[in-house]
């Protein structure tokens, strides 16, 4: 006996409806039938859908590094930026000194360098030893200058 509306036959063990599989994955159904179309999930045999390979395709879906545009040469690539950067900034941070080492490091360095300079001119007679001695001094005020517009400039100094 053949009837025109037959009941949808009781669900297999192991299968969900459209409903059940988007609640499950979080998904409207909808999406659902997206990802089906686009052959991450399984086809629905009689409205129904195998549960483990949609949960195991939809993971695999996720887990796809097409998905969201980055294989793993676009990772490798950023890494080896990052690892770049990395050690460019390391270099400068050990390349830099901080400003007020700079101009004590440089009154140090004439203070010792023009100091030699004065006991070097004293070993000569009056006459060249006061030339050499005026020289130091006016040497000094130029160091001491420049390092006050160093100072002063912070950096910007040409």
């Amino acid at each position: 006996m053949s009837s025109a509306t037959s009941p949808d036959p009781e669900p297999k063990a192991g299968t969900i409806s459209a409903e059940q599989a988007a609640a499950l994955l979080t998904i409207t159904p909808e999406r659902l039938r997206q990802l089906v179309r686009a052959g991450h999930l399984p086809k629905a045999q009689r409205n129904q859908y195998a549960l483990v390979p949609v949960v195991q395709g939809y993971l695999n879906f996720l887990r796809d590094p097409a998905r969201n545009g980055r294989t793993a040469a676009d990772r490798r690539l950023t890494e080896a930026r990052v690892r770049q950067i990395d050690a460019s900034m390391a270099r400068e941070a050990a390349e830099l000194v901080p400003a007020e080492e700079a101009i004590a490091f440089a009154r140090l360095f004439c203070a010792e360098l023009l100091g030699r300079v004065e006991e070097y001119a004293a070993t000569y007679d009056e006459p060249m030893a006061s030339r050499m001695i005026a020289g130091v001094d006016a040497i000094r005020a130029n160091c001491e200058r420049l390092i006050v517009e160093f100072d002063e400039s912070r950096g910007d100094f040409a």
